[in-house]
C-alpha cells in the first residue's frame, strides 16, 4: 500500500483518516477529520516515529520539539498551539486554540515549543501563574480569563516550570515522574519523584520543608558569667525561649533538662506546650563551680518531619585577674587585688592595658599554664618579665587558690599594652 507523500513544505490538508509522508523530513502525518466527524481542530497530526523533533531533557524532564517554520513571528514566551501545519499564536477565547506549549530559543526560522518541564525564559514575576489571554492571540495573563488556560508559573524571574493544561484546576491535574530527578531544584532534591499532582509537586519544589530552630533560650535573670564560688539560686525559675516554624514543631513535645548533671538542679521536665514560650521550674538545688567550669541546660522539642531540634543555655565559672602597675618590687594579697583592673577571664592569653609608672603587674590562677612570651603590642618586641612567688588569694565568694604573678624586670614610665601569646 502506498500512501500520499512529498516534501514537508508541500504537505496538503489530508483527508480524514489518510496518511501523508514527508520524504525529506522522514514525517508521517495523518487527517485529523472534519468537526462533523467529531474532531477537535481541522488539520493534519503527525504520527511519532524515530525522526520527530521532539526531544526530551533527560536531567530537566523537559519536553520540547524542534520546529522550523519560516515566515512565523513568534518570540520567546509566545503560547502556541498546533493548527494542523504549522504552529500558531494561541488564544483562550476557543478551546481548539488553547495553547500546548510556549516559544523559546528563537533562531531565525527555527525555535523551540517547550511542551512541559523547567525551562529558562525571563520577564516573569516569581510565584505568578500565567494564562493564554483570550484577547490578544500570543500573549500571556496572570489573570485567569473565563476560559482558563494555564501555561506556566515563574519559578524566577528567569526559570518558568510550563504545564499547560486546558481548563482543569491546576491542583487536580496530576504529574507523575516516577524517574529520580537528577539535580535539585527548590525544595525537590536530588532522588525526588512525583505522583501527585501539578500543584502538590510545586508546592514541593516552591514551599520546602524548612526545619524548624530554636531562635533563643535563656534562664531568665540570669548571667552567662560567673566568678567562681558564685551561685545559681534554686526556687522558683523561669526559662524562656523563641522558635522558627511553629507549624513545623509536633505539639506538645518540648522538654528542658539539667544536660550536665541530669536531675540534680531540676527534674526534666516534658511533653510541655511549644506557646507559650515560657516556663517556670523549680530548682530544687542550687548550682555552684569552685573552679573554672561550665554547666548547660538543653531545651529540645521534634519536627514534624526532621526529628529532634535542640538549643542550649549555658553558664561558665571564671576566675578573676588582676592586672596594673605598683612601684613595689613585691605584692602581697591586699595589693595585688588592689590593682588598677581586673576582670573574669577564660585564659591569659590576651592583652593587659597597664597604666604608666612603676613596675608592670599580671596576677592570675595558678591552674593555668605558666606563660614565658610578653610583647608590647607597639612595638612587636618581647618585654622582659619577671615570675615571681606563687600568692594565695581568696575571693569575694571565700575560694582560695594560688597566682602566678608576673611583674616587669625594671620599672617602666609610660602606659604599655602587653600582649601574653604563650
Amino acid at each position: 500500500m502506498q500512501v500520499r507523500r512529498g516534501r514537508i513544505d508541500d504537505l496538503p490538508q489530508l483527508a480524514s483518516g489518510e496518511l501523508g509522508w514527508a520524504i525529506d523530513t522522514r514525517q508521517l502525518f495523518m487527517g485529523n477529520g472534519s468537526p462533523d466527524e467529531g474532531a477537535p481542530i481541522v488539520g493534519n497530526t503527525e504520527i511519532l516515529t524515530e525522526y520527530s523533533s521532539i526531544v526530551r531533557n533527560p536531567i530537566t524532564n523537559t519536553l520540547t520539539i524542534e520546529v522550523t517554520q519560516p515566515g512565523h513571528t513568534f518570540v520567546d514566551g509566545t503560547p502556541v498551539y498546533f493548527a494542523g501545519i504549522e504552529w500558531a499564536a494561541a488564544q483562550a477565547d476557543n478551546e481548539a486554540t488553547f495553547a500546548i506549549g510556549i516559544i523559546n530559543n528563537v533562531e531565525g526560522p527555527q525555535f523551540n515549543v517547550i511542551l512541559y518541564g523547567t525551562t529558562n525564559l525571563s520577564g516573569f514575576v516569581p510565584g505568578t501563574y500565567y494564562y493564554t489571554s483570550d484577547t490578544v492571540p500570543g500573549t500571556l495573563v496572570d489573570v485567569a480569563p473565563d476560559k482558563t488556560n494555564l501555561v506556566l508559573f515563574a519559578l524566577s524571574n528567569s526559570q518558568v516550570v510550563v504545564a499547560p493544561d486546558f481548563g482543569v484546576s491546576i491542583s487536580g491535574q496530576a504529574y507523575v515522574r516516577p524517574d529520580p530527578m537528577e539535580i535539585s531544584v527548590g525544595g525537590a532534591t536530588i532522588g525526588t519523584t512525583f505522583t501527585g499532582s501539578v500543584q502538590d509537586a510545586l508546592d514541593k519544589i516552591l514551599y520546602p520543608y524548612i526545619e524548624p530552630t530554636f531562635s533563643a533560650f535563656t534562664l531568665v535573670g540570669q548571667a552567662t558569667i560567673l566568678e567562681v564560688g558564685s551561685i545559681v539560686a534554686s526556687g522558683s525559675r523561669t526559662f524562656t525561649w523563641g522558635v522558627t516554624s511553629l507549624s513545623r514543631i509536633t505539639p506538645n513535645s518540648l522538654s528542658i533538662e539539667d544536660l550536665t548533671t541530669p536531675g540534680v538542679s531540676f527534674p526534666t521536665v516534658s511533653a510541655q506546650a511549644i506557646t507559650p514560650t515560657t516556663l517556670n521550674v523549680g530548682f530544687v538545688n542550687q548550682v555552684q563551680k569552685t573552679t573554672n567550669d561550665t554547666h548547660t541546660w538543653r531545651i529540645t522539642a521534634d519536627g514534624t518531619q526532621s526529628g529532634d531540634f535542640t538549643r542550649d543555655f549555658t553558664v561558665e565559672w571564671q576566675w578573676r585577674f588582676f592586672y596594673g602597675s605598683s612601684t613595689n618590687a613585691v605584692l602581697t594579697e591586699a595589693q595585688i587585688e588592689g590593682l588598677q583592673s581586673n576582670a573574669l577571664m577564660a585564659s591569659p592569653i590576651a592583652i593587659y592595658d597597664l597604666p604608666p609608672g612603676g613596675y608592670k603587674y599580671i596576677a592570675y590562677p595558678a591552674t593555668f599554664p605558666a606563660s614565658t612570651i610578653f610583647r608590647d603590642t607597639a612595638t612587636g618586641l618581647e618585654v622582659s618579665m619577671t615570675s615571681l612567688a606563687q600568692v594565695s588569694l581568696t575571693n569575694a565568694n571565700g575560694v582560695s587558690i594560688n597566682y602566678r604573678v608576673y611583674r616587669t624586670t625594671n620599672q617602666l614610665g609610660g602606659d604599655v599594652d602587653i600582649q601574653i601569646v604563650g
